[in-house]
């Protein structure tokens, strides 16, 4: 069965470059029996000799990574690394023990690697990543014996959440500007993150609008469970388990790919949305929940809308996530904007830089962007980059100028069209059934919607609106309106639907 599943999968996948994924532990008994299988394959190339001096250079390179990396993801990814000379005198070739591992090292290190490489005195090469182990009559210098794995300091990369080597701040719950409008979901993975604590559910499905908070709980939990617990964490999106699960699948690595994530104490997935349609995939994190709810591990997901909105997952899964935990990350209100900018002012202050941003500034930018967190986080980072620019304190009026682009882009005419097609897609309903007479229980809905997101963000008259939706009398509009808005005063996660696709519409 696992010989050809997946493959489905593979042609579905979307083609940009994955998130960081992060498998901690040590290596399970399944790899290392497929190590010890693999010894003695031979190179097809023919091998350059190596050197001593290349041999001090790589233990130099490793001695970095475990740095940067912390001796948890050092250890998860990097300790077993071998180096050896490649087919010409300007090759070096990385062996890594499984192709998960090859994968991630592609994905993640490799660039940063042949820095390294140089920086440490190493001649201008290239490198090559490939799963196996050492030829016989190849030489290579693998990680002396002598480092052996040590406890992770305080300060150390979390197990499973793997930072790229330039990254400087974590997210943690420190960090993590808290509200009402987001502290339930604060206090659910606070809880679930710690391993001594009971928890409500082992099982916990974080969803909400992008941009405010959601990856953010994650990478916190993450940080929480490593760090405070020693737990072993696998930390990763919908995109890279169903990557690497097709690619386990057919490199037949699928029951090392299995053996890592049930082993974890801790697993978190983000964007499980991108999980739709891929039937396969859904099948293994359908079987993979299963095993682990039933030793007792905690699991962690996020979406963009709870699991009754997802579209494209099959029965058995919906089944599951809808017997998680539900916590709703709200979108942030002004409060929150408020303490997020003045969180960001003062974590700056305190690391000894002063910035001269007058407090009208901050008011502004808390009522100006209220797309996200996200995106108030990128007209912060502008203004901050204005104000270390100028002479002066930065005034409203540079505010204004600096985030002209960004006051254009919200001025953006939003047309009748745009709100149809957008809320066809949406819903998965065709444009041509949403404006028919029909009055079906899955057309009616989104109908209403798509009438109240025209009266709400365009200047159309009811008559007006009416007529843009099949010819439909003004009052069947009116009536639209009253009842979305009713709606979304009685269900929250419908209301968080309807905002999540006005923003989408304001973008």
């Amino acid at each position: 069965m696992l010989g050809v599943a997946g493959v489905q999968d593979r042609m579905d996948m979307k083609s940009s470059a994955a998130e960081t994924v992060g498998v901690s532990g040590e290596p399970s008994a399944q790899i290392r029996q497929q190590q010890a299988s693999s010894e003695g394959a031979r190179a097809s190339a023919p091998i350059a000799a190596s050197t001593s001096q290349d041999a001090a250079v790589w233990e130099r390179v490793l001695d970095s990574l475990k740095q940067e990396l912390g001796p948890a993801t050092f250890m998860s990814w990097c300790a077993r690394l071998q180096c050896t000379a490649g087919s010409h005198e300007a090759e070096r070739v990385i062996l890594a023990p499984t192709a998960f591992c090859a994968d991630w090292v592609r994905r993640n290190i490799q660039e940063h690697i042949e820095a390294l490489w140089q920086q440490h005195g190493g001649e201008v090469v290239s490198f090559d990543v490939r799963h196996e182990t050492k030829a016989p009559g190849r030489t290579s210098w693998p990680r002396p014996k002598s480092t052996a794995p040590s406890a992770a300091p305080a300060s150390a990369a979390p197990r499973g959440s793997v930072p790229l080597p330039s990254a400087v701040n974590q997210q943690t719950f420190a960090n993590f500007v808290e509200s009402p409008a987001n502290a339930f979901a604060v206090s659910m993975a606070r809880s679930l993150a710690n391993a001594a604590e009971a928890t409500p559910s082992q099982l916990v499905m974080f969803h909400g609008p992008y941009g405010n908070g959601k990856t953010h709980l994650l990478k916190a939990m993450a940080h929480k469970a490593a760090h405070d617990h020693g737990q072993k964490v696998v930390s990763l999106t919908a995109e890279n388990f169903v990557q690497g699960f097709v690619q386990a699948v057919m490199s037949r690595q699928a029951e090392a790919f299995k053996s890592d994530l049930r082993q974890a104490d801790f697993v978190l997935l983000d964007d499980v949305h991108f999980i739709a349609g891929k039937t396969s995939s859904q099948d293994e994190l359908t079987s993979a929940l299963d095993d682990l709810l039933a030793a007792g591990k905690r699991v962690a997901l996020a979406a963009d809308r709870p699991a009754a909105a997802l579209e494209n997952i099959s029965p058995r899964l919906r089944s599951r996530l809808m017997g998680a935990l539900a916590c709703p990350v709200q979108a942030a209100d002004r409060n929150l904007r408020q303490a997020f900018l003045q969180a960001r002012l003062d974590q700056m202050q305190a690391m000894g830089e002063s910035l001269e941003i007058e407090a009208d500034v901050l008011d502004w930018l808390a009522d100006s962007v209220a797309d996200s967190i996200r995106a108030l986080e990128g007209a912060w980072v502008t203004v901050v980059a204005r104000a270390r620019a100028g002479s002066g304190p930065l005034t409203l009026e540079a505010a204004r100028e600096v985030l002209s682009h960004y006051a254009q882009v919200k001025e953006r005419k939003i047309t009748v069209d745009d709100i149809q097609r957008k809320v066809a897609g949406h819903y998965n309903v065709r444009l041509a059934d949403l404006l028919s007479p029909s009055r079906a229980r899955n057309l009616a809905r989104p109908r209403q919607v798509a009438m109240y997101l025209t009266k709400q963000l365009t200047t159309r008259s009811l008559p007006d609106i009416g007529r843009r939706f099949g010819g439909r009398d003004h009052t069947t509009v009116l009536h639209a309106v009253k009842r979305i808005d009713a709606l979304m005063q009685e269900d929250e996660s419908f209301a968080q639907d309807v905002l999540s696709l006005r923003r989408a519409l304001q973008m």
